[in-house]
């Protein structure tokens, strides 16, 4: 599973950690990373679900890297463009008016789209 190995390094977690989280040994992480040995259908989901990529993506039949919870609808797709038609005015008044939304809605300043959970992304 060449992919694993590039996701878990990339985002800093060690092969014990991942094994803890799958109930594996590091072993078996190993063996993953290395093309040795596959992981069944359950563990595969898993880890789809652990790094937030899509089940294509990890195995390899894709190279589409968003995440499911970033893919945009169809209305997140009509406001981009909608957005986009607009002038320098028009958008600074769009983000003055998210800003304030996002701030009464969530006593937050701003979103780290790093850090972000699943559940903020929904």
């Amino acid at each position: 599973m060449e992919k694993l190995r590039e996701l878990r390094e990339s985002t800093g977690i060690t092969q014990d950690v991942l094994a803890a989280y799958l109930n594996v040994g590091r072993n078996t992480i190993s063996r993953y990373e290395n093309g040795e040995r596959e992981p069944d259908i359950h563990i595969t989901q898993k880890l789809a679900d652990y790094f937030d990529v899509t089940l294509d993506y990890l195995t390899g039949r894709s190279c589409d890297q968003i995440p499911p919870s970033f893919r945009l609808t169809p209305s997140e797709y009509a406001l981009i463009v909608k957005y986009r038609a607009l002038d320098e005015r028009g958008r600074s008044n769009i983000v003055a008016s998210l800003e304030h939304e996002f701030k009464s809605a969530t006593g937050k300043q701003h979103v780290d789209s790093l850090t972000m959970t699943k559940s903020d992304r929904k």
